[in-house]
């Protein structure tokens, strides 16, 4: 009897230490978890770096479009584009140090 009561008490202590790796794991498994989501603001620098490209090809194809056309037909096309623009935009156009400013 005693024998048997010992066996049980060494049975119920290896289960409740097997319970209580199997937490552990999962514990360390939840940590760990982290590592494989998306780094916090990664989609909105992503979205971000491709509305830049977008409007760098943009400008090149005004710049190009501007080259093919007259004096008068820029003129026009310039003023009609820089109606569109707020005023910080437009000084960002003119002045060269207001390019890399966010304001």
């Amino acid at each position: 009897l005693a024998s048997e009561r010992e066996i049980r008490e060494t049975r119920e202590l290896i289960s409740q230490q097997n319970n209580s790796s199997l937490t552990e794991l999962e514990r360390k498994k939840a940590s760990l978890e982290f590592l494989y989501n998306e780094p916090p603001g990664l989609k909105k620098s992503m979205e971000m770096a491709k509305k830049k490209v977008e409007n760098e090809q943009r400008r090149k194809e005004w710049q190009n479009a501007l080259n093919n056309m007259s004096r008068e037909e820029r003129r026009l096309a310039e003023k009609e584009m820089e109606n569109g623009l707020s005023i910080h935009e437009r000084n960002a156009l003119r002045f060269e140090f207001f390019k890399e400013c966010s304001c």
